[in-house]
């Protein structure tokens, strides 16, 4: 399955499941880069704790990205920006941080890494998470916002909260709602 089919339904949330190293992470920041780098769109990653935009994960695995398939100079990486000839295409927030509203006129994307998780299960996120994508989107409903999460059994605020309205789907089936898509990939890697 690849993340440019999912989004070809043209829902302003997506929420993709999947077991742990199946490429769900990986695959979308690679798409998000070739679209910035094509369409000049931009992205912002969103982290749950502001001490996470202190470690190199975004980092990482955006040069781990450019290194496999981009061959571009003037590449800068840090842990919260990544600039291609001095345009920032890719940010990363977390949903502490003070969003200002349409300040993000560039950005198409927005992805939030392991929605779901044991240890964090704030009944008010799904609220934190929709107000920085307002603030983003704007009211525009042009932003496309991509929750990855593995496909554990746990109770997850996400999936009651009535914005998001998320469909039940068998696995490796999409399920859509009005502005909603949901697919569990049982056993499919993401590409």
């Amino acid at each position: 399955m690849k993340v440019e089919d999912l989004l070809s339904y043209n829902k302003a949330y997506n929420f993709i499941e999947g077991k742990r190293y199946v490429g769900k992470t990986y695959s979308t920041i690679k798409f998000l880069i070739e679209k910035a780098l094509v369409k000049r769109q931009g992205f912002v990653y969103v982290v749950r704790q502001k001490q996470e935009k202190t470690d190199n994960i975004f980092r990482n695995i955006c040069e781990a990205i450019f290194f496999n398939y981009f061959e571009l100079e003037d590449v800068c990486l840090s842990k919260n920006f990544l600039k291609v000839q001095h345009n920032i295409i890719g940010r990363r927030v977390s949903l502490v941080d003070e969003i200002k509203i349409g300040g993000y006129p560039d950005v198409e994307y927005i992805l939030f890494d392991d929605y779901k998780s044991y240890f964090y299960n704030d009944l008010k996120e799904p609220d934190v998470l929709l107000s920085i994508y307002d603030k983003i989107d704007y009211g525009r409903k042009f932003v496309k916002l991509i929750c990855l999460g593995t496909n554990q059994k746990i109770k997850n605020p996400y999936y009651d909260h009535k914005e998001f309205d998320i469909p039940n789907a068998n696995p490796n089936e999409i399920g859509l709602s009005k502005n909603t898509l949901f697919i569990n990939l049982e056993g499919e890697l993401l590409r």
